[in-house]
Formats: C-alpha cells, sequence, structure tokens
C-alpha cells in the first residue's frame, strides 16, 4: 500500500500472477490456484509463509504486522507456484520522519544559448501547498558536457523507448543537415556518458517569501574553453527550513550551442502521389520548455545536379507559428513524384532564428532513379506501428542503379533466414510484409548489398504493440483541495485501446506522498511494462572478407611512431581538441568571492529581498514570561487579542495522522468500467498520492494515479523528536501558517498532558503571522518521567484557528550495566566467595537483576604463562584464540 513502513506498522499488499501470452485466451490459468506466499526481512529470515487461493483473476492478497524492533531495511515478497517462485516485490522499513516540504529545481522560462546568463530557480513548497517562506538554500552546481536527442513523444514510448517511429535516416551528405537535421536514435548499448563534473559553484541562499531562490550562472567561460559542445549544469539545493528539517533536491539547466532546436517529422515513411501528408513540429529549448514564435514553412524541391549535389527550388510557403508548447503543424498534399524538404524557420522574442527541417519522397510515375539521392542503403516502413492483418510496405532504397539486395524477413536473435533478392532498377522497391500474431511486439528486417568495396547492411525494427493488452486507468477526485479529516470519492474507469469501458479487477492505494522521498519513490514497477515490456533483440553478426585490418609494419624490436605534443593524436586545430587551463579545466579559472567558489563571471543572487541582520536578545527566565497572551498583544497594531479583540475561533485538535488512507485490495468495476471508492481522509496536512492498478482477463493490465491536498488556511505543525528519555532538557516548537491575504494575531499554545513533560516556560503567546507568512514558536520543556507524552499545540485566530496532538515514547533514562568481577580457587581449596555490588541506581521495577557464574580453565593457563609467552600477539584474547581451543 506504500513505499516505506515503520516498526509496528501494518503492511498492506496484493499480487497478481498472471501469464503474458499473446495468444492467450479471455481467462486466467492461475484461477483459483493455491499460491505460496514468503516474506524475508532485510537477514533474509522468513517472518510470513502461507498458502492463499488466487481469485478469478489470479490475484492474492494479505496484510503483515511488523513486529516491534524488526530489523530495518528491505523486506521481500516472493510469490510461488507449485514450489518454484515466479515473482517478487519489496518494501522498506525504516525508523523514519516524514519530510514536510519537497524542493525542485526549475530551469530556465526563456530559451537560453552557451554564452548567455543561466538563471534557475530553487524553489520549496510544503506537502500541503504552501511555499517555504523562512529558511535557507545550500546550492551546488556541478558542469558536465551534455549530449541529448528529442523525439516525438509517442503512445507505446514507455514499452521501444522514445524515437521508435521516427522513419527519416542520417544524411550527413546533404549541406546543412547537420544543422537543421535529426539524427535517428542511437544504439542503447552505446556509452555516451562524459567525464567527470566539475564544480562550478558551492553557495548558500536565503529563500524568498514565496520560497524560492534564483541561481544565475554566467556561461560565458564554458563558451571561451569548450565552445564546440553544450552543457548540463546539475544543481543540488539542500533546503532548510524554520523547524530545522533539511531537505535535498536536484535539477538540471542546459547551456546549448543553440537557444533552442525545430524539430520537423511527417506521419509516414514514404508517400504516393495524390496521399496526404501530415507534418508536425516543435520548437523546444534543450530543457524540454516549448518555444512561442514567429514561424514560416517552405516546401522545397530537390534535384541533383551532374555532381550529384542537391538542388533546392521552393515550390510553397506558409506562415506558421508555433504554440505556447512550441508546436505546429501543416497538411499537405502530394501532388508530383520526387524528393522534398520541408524547411521550418521559428523567431523567437529575443530575436533568436532557427531552422529546422526534413527530407522525405514521394513515389509515382514520372519520376526516375536519378532524381533522387539516398544512403548506401536504406530500410523505410511506412508507418510507425502495425497491427496483427496489416500489411506493411517497407521501402529498400540503394543509393545505385541496377543494385542487388539480400532483403531477410523475420530476423532474431542473430539469425536470418534464407534472404530474398531484390534488384532495385530505379534505386528503390517496395517490400510487403504481411503481419502476424507471432509478430508480436516486434520483428526485424535486415537488408544486405555490396557497394563500393564495402559491405553495407541495415537493421529496421517494426513495432507490434499489444494495444488489445493494456487498460486506460482514469482516477478521478471529487475535489483536489480537502479540509483534514474531510470525506471525498474516488471515481475510477477502466478502458481498452479503442475506448471501450471494461470489466475488470483494480487495487486502490491512497498515501502519504512525502513518504516517497524517503524510499526514493515508488517500489511498484509499472505493471504495464512488468507484464508485457519484453521484446524481441537482433543485433548484426556480419563476417566478411573485407573485414580486414592493417597496422603500422615494423621490423623486430623497432619502436612504432607515437604521437608528439599536448594535443596527443590530434593538431590544434582539429575538432574535439582542447586545451586544459589552470590544471583542472574550467576549474582552473575560477576565483573565490564573497564566500562562494565561482567561476568567472558567475553571480548567486535570491529573489528574496535581502536579509536584515538578525540580534540575539538574552531568553527570560522562566518566571519572567508572559502569564498572559494579551501582553504580548500590545504595539501590534491593534492586531492583539486584548479589550476589544475578535473572539478566537474554535480549533478542532487534528489527532488521527496516517501514512495510508485509503487500502482496498480487490475492487471490481461494472459493466461501464466504473467503480467509486469513499476516501476518509485522516488529518495530516500534506499531499495524497492515489495510485490505481487494474488487472482483466486475458492479462489485461493498467494503471493511474491523481494526487490531493489537504490544508487550511491557517494551520500548526508540531516539531518534536520522535521519542525523548528522561532527565532531558528539549524544544518544541510550533510552526504557524497564515494563508489568509492579511496578518493576523495568533495565540500558540502548548499543552501538555500526563505526567511525563514540564514546561519550563509560559505555555501561552500571542505572536503575528503576515499574510502568506509563517511564524515559528519554541518551548524548553523538561522531561521528568518515563511513560507516554501527549504534546498538543493550538494556533487561535479570529477567523480560523488549528490544533494538533501527538503522542511520544518516554523512555527511562539508563542502560544495561554489567560489573564484572572474579575469584580465584587453589588447588588446595575447595570454594571461594566473590562479592557483587548492586548499582545504587538501579530501579527495581524497570530493571532486572542479573548473576552469571562462568568458571574458566582458560583463564587459569594464562595465569601459568609467562609475560612474553602469554602475549605475543599483543592481548589477551589474541593470545588464547591462537593456542587454546575454543
Amino acid at each position: 500500500d506504500r513505499p516505506v513502513y515503520r516498526p509496528v506498522q501494518k503492511v498492506q499488499w496484493k499480487a497478481w500472477v498472471a501469464h503474458a501470452k499473446y495468444d492467450l485466451g479471455d481467462t486466467s490459468a492461475f484461477a483459483a490456484r493455491p499460491l505460496r506466499v514468503v516474506i524475508r526481512n532485510p537477514r533474509h529470515e522468513a517472518i510470513y509463509e502461507k498458502d492463499l487461493t488466487a481469485d478469478a483473476y489470479g490475484g492474492v492478497q494479505d496484510e503483515l504486522l511488523l513486529a516491534d524492533g524488526c530489523p530495518l531495511g528491505v523486506y521481500s515478497v516472493a510469490v510461488e507456484v507449485d514450489g518454484s517462485a515466479v515473482g517478487q516485490g519489496s518494501f522498506r522499513v525504516e525508523e523514519y520522519k516524514k519530510p514536510e516540504f519537497e524542493v525542485t529545481v526549475q530551469a530556465p522560462t526563456e530559451p537560453v544559448m552557451l554564452g548567455e546568463t543561466i538563471i534557475a530557480k530553487v524553489e520549496a513548497r510544503y506537502y500541503f501547498g504552501a511555499p517555504v517562506g523562512k529558511g535557507t538554500a545550500t546550492v551546488k552546481v556541478l558542469r558536465t558536457d551534455h549530449t541529448a536527442r528529442w523525439y516525438p513523444v509517442m503512445p507505446w514510448d514507455w514499452f521501444y523507448g522514445s524515437g521508435y517511429g521516427w522513419f527519416a535516416a542520417d544524411y550527413d551528405w546533404y549541406p546543412g543537415w547537420r544543422r537543421w537535421g535529426c539524427p535517428r536514435p542511437g544504439y542503447w548499448w552505446l556509452d555516451v556518458s562524459g567525464g567527470p563534473p566539475e564544480v562550478v559553484a558551492d553557495v548558500e541562499l536565503p529563500l524568498g517569501p514565496d520560497g524560492t531562490a534564483a541561481v544565475s550562472i554566467d556561461s560565458a567561460l564554458a563558451k571561451e574553453v569548450l565552445g564546440d559542445r553544450d552543457h548540463r549544469y546539475e544543481i543540488t539545493a539542500e533546503v532548510r527550513d524554520e523547524s530545522r528539517r533539511t531537505v535535498v533536491g536536484q535539477g538540471t539547466v542546459i547551456a546549448a550551442r543553440e537557444a533552442f532546436k525545430v524539430y520537423a517529422w511527417v506521419d509516414r515513411g514514404h508517400y504516393r502521389v495524390g496521399d496526404t501528408v501530415r507534418a508536425s513540429f516543435q520548437a523546444r529549448t534543450a530543457d524540454g520548455k516549448g518555444v512561442a514564435g514567429r514561424g514560416r514553412l517552405r516546401l522545397l524541391r530537390v534535384t541533383y545536379d551532374a555532381q550529384r549535389e542537391p538542388v533546392e527550388r521552393e515550390v510553397q510557403a506558409w506562415d506558421l507559428d508555433t504554440d505556447a508548447e512550441g508546436r505546429a503543424a501543416q497538411v499537405l498534399t502530394a501532388v508530383a513524384a520526387g524528393q522534398y524538404r520541408l524547411a521550418y524557420q521559428v523567431r523567437d522574442g529575443k530575436g533568436h532564428e532557427i531552422e529546422g527541417g526534413y527530407v522525405f519522397a514521394v513515389r509515382g510515375e514520372g519520376a526516375v532513379g536519378t532524381d533522387f539521392r539516398f544512403n548506401a542503403l536504406e530500410l523505410v516502413p511506412d508507418k510507425a506501428e502495425y497491427r496483427p492483418g496489416e500489411r506493411a510496405e517497407v521501402a529498400v532504397r540503394c543509393d545505385r542503379e541496377d543494385a542487388f539486395v539480400l532483403l531477410f524477413t523475420r530476423a532474431s536473435q542473430g539469425v536470418c533466414l534464407p534472404p530474398k533478392i531484390l534488384r532495385l532498377r530505379e534505386r528503390s522497391a517496395i517490400e510487403e510484409v504481411d503481419i502476424a500474431v507471432k509478430d508480436m511486439p516486434n520483428l526485424f528486417i535486415e537488408a544486405l548489398t555490396v557497394a563500393d568495396g564495402r559491405v553495407h547492411s541495415v537493421i529496421r525494427e517494426m513495432v507490434v504493440p499489444p494495444e488489445s493488452r493494456v487498460l486506460g486507468v482514469e482516477v478521478t477526485p471529487s475535489a483536489t483541495r480537502f479540509a483534514p479529516g474531510a470525506k471525498g470519492r474516488v471515481r475510477l474507469r477502466l478502458t481498452e485501446a479503442d475506448g471501450r469501458p471494461f470489466t475488470g479487477a483494480a487495487v486502490v492505494s491512497v498515501y502519504d506522498k512525502s513518504v516517497e522521498a524517503i524510499a526514493g519513490g515508488s517500489n511498484v514497477e509499472d505493471i504495464r511494462a512488468f507484464f508485457w515490456k519484453w521484446r524481441r533483440e537482433h543485433h548484426e553478426n556480419l563476417s566478411h572478407s573485407l573485414l580486414r585490418w592493417f597496422h603500422n609494419l615494423l621490423k623486430e624490436g623497432e619502436p612504432g611512431m607515437g604521437t608528439v605534443g599536448i594535443f596527443g593524436g590530434q593538431d590544434a586545430e582539429s575538432e574535439g581538441a582542447v586545451l586544459t587551463l589552470g590544471g583542472g579545466g574550467m576549474g582552473g579559472a575560477m576565483r573565490r568571492s564573497g564566500g562562494m567558489r565561482l567561476a568567472k563571471g558567475m553571480v548567486m543572487e535570491s529573489m528574496a529581498a535581502p536579509m536584515p541582520p538578525m540580534t540575539m536578545a538574552p531568553a527570560p527566565a522562566a518566571g519572567m514570561m508572559m502569564a498572559d497572551a494579551a501582553v504580548a498583544a500590545e504595539g501590534m497594531g491593534g492586531m492583539g487579542a486584548g479589550a476589544g479583540a475578535a473572539p478566537m475561533a474554535a480549533p478542532v485538535v487534528r489527532q488521527e495522522f496516517a501514512d495510508t488512507a485509503l487500502w482496498i485490495g480487490s475492487l471490481e468495476t461494472d459493466r461501464e468500467g466504473a467503480a467509486e471508492v469513499d476516501l476518509p481522509l485522516p488529518e495530516n496536512l500534506t499531499t495524497w498520492k492515489i495510485r490505481v492498478w487494474a488487472m482483466g482477463t486475458g492479462t489485461r493490465v493498467g494503471e493511474g494515479s491523481a494526487e490531493v491536498v489537504t490544508a487550511k488556511d491557517l494551520l500548526v505543525r508540531l516539531q518534536a523528536p520522535r521519542f525523548f528519555v528522561q532527565k532531558d532538557e528539549v524544544v518544541l516548537s510550533a510552526n504557524i501558517h497564515n494563508d489568509f491575504a492579511d496578518a493576523k494575531a495568533v495565540q500558540a499554545v502548548l499543552e501538555l498532558a500526563g505526567p511525563c513533560l514540564e514546561a519550563m516556560e509560559a505555555t501561552t503567546r500571542t505572536v503575528r503571522v503576515d499574510a502568506k507568512g509563517q511564524t515559528r514558536v519554541d518551548w524548553r520543556v523538561r522531561v521528568v518521567r518515563e511513560g507516554e507524552a501527549v504534546v498538543r499545540m493550538k494556533a487561535l485566530s479570529d477567523a480560523e484557528s488549528d490544533a494538533m496532538e501527538m503522542r511520544f515514547p518516554v523512555y527511562v533514562h539508563g542502560q544495561d550495566t554489567m560489573v564484572p568481577t572474579c575469584g580465584l580457587v587453589r588447588p588446595e581449596e575447595t570454594r571461594a566467595e566473590v562479592t557483587v555490588v548492586v548499582p545504587e541506581a538501579r530501579r527495581p521495577e524497570s530493571a532486572r537483576l542479573e548473576v552469571r557464574f562462568s568458571p574458566s580453565l582458560a583463564m587459569a593457563m594464562v595465569d601459568a604463562l609467562p609475560y612474553l609467552v602469554a602475549y605475543p600477539y599483543g592481548c589477551t584474547e589474541q593470545t588464547l584464540n591462537r593456542f587454546l581451543p575454543t
């Protein structure tokens, strides 16, 4: 039901066992079958073993009450069928205290280029929605090289990865393609990681009233020294609020050589005359933000001169602006065969003008092979996705007339069936492939040709997604903001890929979002990927007689020629040659200014106004504290609680706090695919995460989520340790937040129930809390005895009041004490006496006295050994371990 637990809490869980087969019927092979579940602690000890019977969907559920003092760490939940483990999950057990706010780092909203000043924003917000208005942020900035590609978002990116529907090949031979084109997705196994990061800045900043601080980074030095690449600045911010809690957040900003990039693509791999061409465009920064600007789209007809160099002629043009998300689209009609380029230029508000382009081909009568130019070998399918029963049209292209191509269909795991031999008389041909159920979720086509003394091989993956096995899960709460302790409703709706309602089983969990910060995120894998993200693999496995490698031929013992100079194998003019300055790249040019480690030209600013100097006044003695809150209200501009002041609103004491608000392990939707559940919210002030997982017949799966907030306009947060120890003196704090539009005079009240705690100062004060602000009130208390302490804090105002009560264990001041003593029994003696002194501080009602007697032959042998013999290894214990049997 959530990622992390404390000892003595209840773990609620659900497991589904199902087959992931495309020829599976609408039944569950595990319905009503016995499933064995084993839960093990971090020591690999089984703490739960039970045989459960699966329901109609192959699901089992149960709960586990964690023991007091159970081991902390990761617990595993394993499900076994017929004695074999078929799946495993995990959860954490920690003695945690939940964070009350989260920290994010936001990239600039406006596009920036390398060499310009980058302004990123560190933002801290409480989980109940208010900003962390008073706090400090320790910010550290690291710089690394950046390489990234973006591809249009497709519905099956979670399965096949980004770019699976990209049709265009890399046309490095086309002038300007590296500037306006987009390289196709690279192989996943290639290592694109750069060198170690470089520390650019390390500084402490105050947060503004809106909970933000600005980080200004001047990238001029990076452009000067490493201007041939893009740069990524990783920002780590440690924010400490008034409650003295520290939360860490991270983010990145990009300084690219271009302010933004324009991407262009079409909806199909190739066209015939008369087809409709749907072209799409997006202008976006390297940080992923859309760029709104003025745009102009040109359709260019491409022909080739005698040297086979492209010649462009404008056919049509349109004024086409991007929207707020940086997107634009245009519908065209292919009226004539040939090769075309879409050229789209976008100009943003700062005057940056960037072009993006895309080359595509139209087949039809009247076109000959010389009208086109391709790579040495290309495979281009007509669609990004296919369904069983469809016929795929794959364009096989070469840049030679009368080329012979070996085409291998359904290649898999490095193995190819006998090829089909194609002869491309007009540089291209269309090969049809019938898609069957057996081709799900993907198949590979490989082509091979020999040209210009080289072997050219191309592999193309074709996608046949399991759309009939993935459910849409819609989660709609009755509201997005609730009062603490309120009751709401959550509506669920399951749909199939075509939008029809689906009847199936669902699991609903609503938990405090802050626990994800402790566990590092969710502990449940995406259910779609878990069951269905498996695919065939195929890599080139090519061996031929042209694979020969020649090295410098040397006589026996003759030294070879090496590289000279500080640039190694490159000269100073070569691309990628970098001169290191100051013994550490850009770090050698760093200077120290104002207590901050900054690169040259780097400035760290805060979005908040400068903080006035603080004056520390001595704390008054307990007897001098104000006993009447009205006295403290004097001089507050008429906002006090004295005569004539409005009466304080009565508070509702919040006592019901929980990490899980709702858990429903078994819920079935109706014929419309819908279900509704009541949502009784605890009295936490936080963000609640609603997660829903769905399972249907035929292993149809899906998941969805939503978030709701519980908050108040005036609230108090109680800050205390997780436990107390007798004789300690501790500080209890109340953080009072005012979300009203005007300032409030608030009575802060501390109430201590029971004999465990004793206040050392007045427990009622009146403080001013600014509009949209917060104030902290501290009390010193003394822990007088063990037991259970009840702490209640109130924040009372004329408009709204709040109060919360929490209970804490109080432990006795003491520890296990061992009083060792020994005696000696001589050979001529039959008895000896030892005296045991009982510690005076022992408390009979809470302590146990245990006496142990252990005769030791080893100690007698040590007594008989000479010193040099007895202690050759430095100590008695090591000597005994060496010479005496255990």
